[in-house]
């Protein structure tokens, strides 16, 4: 970052780890039935979905003054889980 004369007045680092899990599935059943030569018939559809996601984020930041040393250190974790 630079201050007011655009010079050199600090920085900071910035890294994440993601980790992803996805278990997704879907399922269709279909069925006809023809009772009688007349046409009359039956039909069924059934449709079943299921989604699971499992996300685990790590974020850190350093910064550091304008000499290079170390001014703090941050680190944000985030876990999110939906079913």
């Amino acid at each position: 970052m630079m201050n007011g004369n655009r010079e050199l007045d600090s920085m900071v680092n910035s890294s994440h780890s993601v980790n992803n899990l996805f278990r997704n599935g879907t399922m269709n059943l279909n069925m006809l039935h023809q009772f009688d030569s007349t046409g009359t018939e039956l039909s069924m559809d059934v449709d079943y979905t299921h989604y699971n996601s499992t996300n685990n984020q790590l974020f850190g930041n350093n910064s550091y003054n304008a000499s290079g040393q170390a001014l703090g250190l941050e680190r944000i974790r985030g876990i999110f889980q939906e079913q």
